[in-house]
Order: C-alpha cells, then sequence, then structure tokens
C-alpha cells in the first residue's frame, strides 16, 4: 500500500472514528447517569440502614426501664404491629420514662417518622 492510499484509508477512517466516539460519547452519557443514579441509590439504602440502628437503639433506651417481661420486650422491639403498643400500662411505664415535653416531641417525630416511611412504601415495590 503506497503513502496515498494509506493517506486515503486514514481520511475514510475520521468519519468512522467520529460517529463511533459520538454513540459512545452518548453511551457514556448514560453509563455516568446511571453510575450517578447507582451511587445516589446506594447512599439513599445507606441512609436508611443508619436511620434503622439509630431508631432500634431510641427504641432500646425508652423500652429498658420498663417492667416488661422479655418476651413483651422483644415483641415490642422488633414487631411493629404488637399489640403491647396499645397496652395502657405500657403507655402509662413510657410517659413516665419521658417528661411532657419530651414525649409530645418523641410522638410527634414518631409520626412524622412513620409518615415518610409509609409514603416511601408507596413509592417502592413493596409487596403488601
Amino acid at each position: 500500500m503506497s503513502g496515498f492510499e494509506i493517506a486515503g484509508v486514514v481520511l475514510g477512517a475520521f468519519p468512522i472514528l467520529c460517529g463511533t466516539a459520538k454513540n459512545l460519547g452518548t453511551m457514556f452519557k448514560k453509563t455516568k447517569w446511571w453510575w450517578q443514579f447507582e451511587t445516589s441509590f446506594e447512599n439513599f439504602v445507606s441512609t436508611i440502614a443508619t436511620q434503622e440502628i439509630a431508631y432500634i437503639q431510641v427504641l432500646e433506651r425508652l423500652l429498658g426501664p420498663l417492667d416488661v417481661t422479655e418476651a413483651e420486650y422483644d415483641s415490642l422491639l422488633r414487631d411493629p404491629k404488637s399489640n403491647l403498643w396499645h397496652e395502657s400500662h405500657i403507655q402509662e411505664e413510657l410517659r413516665q420514662c419521658l417528661p411532657h415535653s419530651k414525649y409530645t416531641w418523641f410522638m410527634w417525630n414518631l409520626s412524622d417518622l412513620n409518615t415518610a416511611i409509609e409514603e416511601l412504601q408507596k413509592l417502592l415495590p413493596i409487596d403488601k
């Protein structure tokens, strides 16, 4: 192949190279978007896990002084639908653990947290 033939091949390769680069650019933009989404989503999941741990620690501190059996303690800590949460003696003991102003604040925050979790459950494909 002479020098001019090589020049022609190279010249013909430029449009192919440019077209491929544009396609790769589009693909990399999508890849970049996916990477950003995946990173954000992983951060979101990590934040949820951290909040769950913090919430369990708060419950453990709150439930620790209660005069309940180990089975009742475990039920309160692990079963969000436990009927024990509605028992008057449990509610009274919880009120004793928290002064009125802190009890009101705690219940407001608990309500806000419950609302946020319900909204997240609506957004996510969770079997109900």
